[in-house]
């Protein structure tokens, strides 16, 4: 696990933070995987974040936020700086399968 951890961006981990202060927050998807093996391109895929968060609750938290796929529990995170070209996190709610809601 220290390993995959080591690959996590100041701006990751302080969203991850943010995210664990009001709820439950994993790391998943295809970063994981690439981070396990030791990809060395890690740094450039994004994060998938699943959240026992409600994508409200999320855009709470990140005001910047886009709900690009509410249906299903899915909020693109953008932090504060409103800097071009910034970091962003895809943060899907935690559901059983169907639809969200």
């Amino acid at each position: 696990m220290e390993r995959v951890l080591e690959y996590l961006s100041e701006a990751d981990t302080q969203v991850l933070a943010r995210l664990r202060s009001a709820g439950e927050a994993w790391i998943v998807g295809g970063w994981v995987r690439d981070s396990i093996i030791g990809r060395p391109d890690t740094d450039d895929k994004p994060i998938d974040i699943a959240t026992s968060l409600l994508p409200a609750e999320v855009k709470e938290l990140f005001p910047r936020s886009l709900m690009v796929g509410e249906k299903y529990g899915t909020v693109v995170v953008r932090l504060d700086e409103g800097v071009v070209g910034e970091p962003s996190w895809e943060v899907t709610t935690l559901r059983s399968e169907g639809t969200y809601g």
